[in-house]
């Protein structure tokens, strides 16, 4: 099982990554969700990792843009590799909110 600060540094890769050149408050907003610009840098910096529930809201937003939702469900990826996500119950929970 992973610990905490390897999940946080698994996100960070993923978020800069996603965030390419775009702003903090440009990626903020492409989410989706009532996202802000700190945010985006605790999840970029690795000092916070998103909720799980948050990266379900941007799948699940009709807002959100295409990569905002990959980079959610890469991230999604990394708890359910760590085994905090049933695979099964995210496959059913995406769906659902589509």
């Amino acid at each position: 099982m992973k610990n905490v600060p390897e999940i946080k540094s698994r996100i960070s890769e993923i978020t800069r990554r996603f965030l390419g050149e775009m702003t903090l408050e440009a990626f903020a907003t492409s989410l989706g969700i009532n996202a802000n610009r700190q945010m985006v840098w605790n999840w970029k910096e690795g000092a916070q990792a998103p909720a799980v529930f948050t990266l379900f809201r941007v799948i699940s937003s009709a807002s959100s843009t295409p990569a905002a939702k990959a980079w959610a469900g890469e991230c999604l990826s990394v708890f359910h590799s760590d085994g905090l996500v049933m695979e099964t119950d995210l496959d059913k929970e995406i769906e659902r909110r589509r």
